[in-house]
């Protein structure tokens, strides 16, 4: 403890730190993330050895420019900072193993929100994650894929941080802050944290 202008200040060593994320990282959060990671994988290996990409995909590797001001000028400002996280990269092989590490952690957030307690849970969790057509339609575009599975992540934490933090100010900050940097890479994932929102209000409805 440490004191500043009369009161005390919590330190945490980062040894504590670090036993706390482990104990939060538990069994089934493992099994999330292993299995997403493997099945996705197995699931989208042609992504990475046939280099498949759609119309879009095929030109914007070929002639690939970041992100310009007609981006900007719909609202989408937060797609140049996540392109930045694969430095503007358009190649399937790497674009197609950071959306699956991206997924498998968004994975990890699912199971933690819903509190799986079932090692089965969070197994299948892992699979549905990663073998949904929608990721497969997402990964085709490579040039903005990583963006967009940030986006995925993004909306995933704007729920979690209301729901772990008890609905307290802090959490709800950073909740805006994650939806709007979410909506500012393509707003279509809105549906995702609305689709959270809904699933947990009902489950809390029937647990009371």
């Amino acid at each position: 403890m440490k004191e500043k202008s009369g009161k005390k200040i919590k330190v945490i060593s980062p040894e504590i730190a670090l036993e706390k994320f482990l104990t939060w990282f538990d069994l089934n959060k493992r099994i999330a993330l292993i299995t997403a990671i493997v099945v996705g994988i197995i699931t989208h290996i042609t992504m990475m050895t046939e280099t498949i990409m759609s119309q879009d995909g095929i030109w914007n590797s070929m002639q690939y420019s970041r992100a310009g001001d007609w981006v900007i000028a719909l609202g989408r400002w937060g797609i140049e900072l996540a392109g930045r996280l694969n430095n503007f990269v358009a190649i399937p092989s790497i674009t197609t193993m950071l959306c699956l590490f991206l997924m498998a952690v968004s994975t990890v957030f699912i199971v933690d929100i819903f509190n799986f307690k079932s090692k089965y849970s969070a197994l299948f969790t892992g699979m549905i994650m990663v073998v949904s057509p929608c990721l497969t339609a997402t990964m085709l575009y490579v040039y903005t894929s990583v963006a967009y599975c940030v986006n995925m992540l993004l909306a995933i934490l704007a729920i979690w941080f209301i729901y772990k933090f008890k609905y307290k100010k802090i959490g709800i900050v950073i909740s805006a802050l994650c939806f709007m940097f979410s909506l500012s890479i393509y707003q279509s994932y809105m549906g995702v944290t609305v689709g959270l929102c809904i699933m947990l209000s009902i489950i809390e409805l029937l647990k009371d």
